[in-house]
């Protein structure tokens, strides 16, 4: 087994357990809201690392964009799920009772995710180095 792809399945398993965790805890503690977003952004990092897993040991192109594609959701939304928790977070609440923030949040991350498994956002080729891929 290629070494980075041993790394990212251990990663996913680990972003995977602390996911599920805080889901747990935060689910106990009323009133909490901040359980689901840290899911969503430890679950989206896990799928980004476990298509990496795959996509470095990856024998042919057509494998490899498969597997970038399939992580594309991954590195796409975490980030907007992450302001989102922030938001959270910080006692923010009050601007994610405005629907357009939603929009404003995860419009980009969703574009750029469909754009990327339709097409190309942002790898146009990939070459083997050393024990893996790269974009």
């Amino acid at each position: 087994m290629n070494p980075f792809s041993l790394i990212n399945i251990i990663s996913s398993l680990i972003f995977i357990a602390l996911g599920l965790y805080g889901y747990n805890a935060g689910r106990r503690e009323p009133g909490s809201k901040i359980y689901r977003p840290l899911l969503l952004v430890c679950l989206c990092i896990s799928l980004w690392g476990f298509s990496f897993a795959f996509m470095h040991s990856a024998r042919s192109r057509e494998e490899i964009e498969f597997w970038y594609d399939l992580s594309a959701p991954g590195w796409c939304l975490y980030s907007a799920l992450f302001v989102h928790a922030v938001l959270l977070i910080t006692g923010k609440e009050a601007a994610l009772r405005r629907r357009w923030v939603y929009i404003l949040i995860y419009a980009p991350g969703m574009i750029f995710a469909l754009r990327e498994i339709t097409g190309s956002l942002y790898a146009m080729d990939f070459v083997r180095v050393g024990h893996g891929i790269s974009e």
